[in-house]
């Protein structure tokens, strides 16, 4: 059964999606800082160029280099999935966005799992 989108395609485009959102958390590093939860250490700004340089990080290692495709998955959805429990979660009763995004990175977790397992196929 042929498919309309190839596989490898899709997995490009998420990877290029991924690292335009990290590029973004440098533009918009200002207006990212107040989605850092206020408990958390260090300035939030750095948790910005974190979040913005491993975004690209991921990009590069599935646009570069698929040796790393498998890695970079996993972490980006280790990532996602921190960001649920650590952003989305707490803010459940205050913010009637939570909800949405909560599931928006529950779904990108699994996408990149789903990209990430695509390497053994692709072997």
């Amino acid at each position: 059964m042929s498919t309309f989108v190839s596989s490898r395609i899709a997995k490009y485009i998420f990877a290029i999606v991924m690292a335009t959102f990290g590029i973004l958390h440098f533009f918009y590093r200002q207006e990212m800082t107040s989605m850092v939860p206020t408990w958390m250490p260090f300035e939030p700004i750095y948790w910005v160029y974190f979040t913005g340089a491993a975004l690209i990080a991921y990009g590069i290692a599935v646009l570069i280099n698929n040796k790393y495709q498998k890695i970079a998955g996993y972490l980006l959805a280790v990532m996602f999935f921190l960001f649920v429990i650590l952003v989305h979660m707490p803010q459940m009763n205050t913010n009637m966005m939570a909800l949405p995004l909560m599931l928006k990175d529950i779904a990108m977790a699994f996408a990149a799992i789903f990209i990430a397992n695509s390497m053994d196929e692709e072997d």
